[in-house]
């Protein structure tokens, strides 16, 4: 399909990726959009932007000084193109690093896109309380910038237990990405609101 429709900015929760992606890319495929699947490590912030498109970031642990480029983690590119295999939607995919609202809005910005797809937050205790902490991503991509913002709902999705305990570090409503994923470090979520 081709992206002259424009682009949708998608917050990429891993425990939470099929519901979102599922939206996004129906969302994509009748507005002829692509789709531009922005995952955020709200542990570390953004250092620098490479000319490639990657990112240098560094811990925001004062123990941790690790200046590193920001890797899109294998296992969550697989599970995207899994689920839009079959579909004629084009997708990117961004790995950045800080506060999972402001850098979704900043990716949203710098792609033009149309509108921002995130995931809504893990409801119960534990969603809330990532909420008092992080804030919700959704109500602050609501105040910051002008695209509309698609809130996915939460969904029990069995087999993304991969995830186990992915919260948002950043938000509990607005977890864009972030998770504990084989192999990988947590990451934050742009993707949950």
């Amino acid at each position: 399909m081709s992206s002259h429709g424009g682009v949708i900015a998608v917050g990429i929760d891993p425990r939470q990726l099929e519901p979102i992606l599922s939206t996004a890319s129906w969302l994509a495929y009748s507005t002829g959009s692509r789709l531009a699947c922005c995952l955020v490590d709200v542990g570390r912030r953004t250092v620098r932007l490479n000319d490639d498109g990657t990112i240098a970031s560094e811990s925001l642990d004062p123990d941790e000084f690790d200046e590193a480029v920001q890797p899109f983690p294998d296992r969550v590119r697989s599970r995207i193109e899994e689920v839009l295999r079959g579909t004629p939607v084009e997708w990117s995919e961004h790995s950045l690093a800080g506060g999972a609202g402001a850098e979704l809005a900043r990716l949203a910005e710098s792609e033009g896109a149309s509108m921002i797809v995130v995931g809504a937050h893990e409801p119960g205790f534990r969603g809330g309380f990532r909420e008092f902490l992080n804030g919700s991503v959704a109500t602050y991509l609501s105040h910051v910038q002008e695209r509309p913002v698609v809130v996915v709902p939460w969904r029990d999705v069995e087999g993304d237990g991969d995830t186990a305990d992915a919260g948002s570090a950043d938000g509990d409503d607005a977890d864009a990405g972030e998770g504990d994923v084989e192999g990988e470090k947590p990451h934050g979520t742009a993707g949950t609101v």
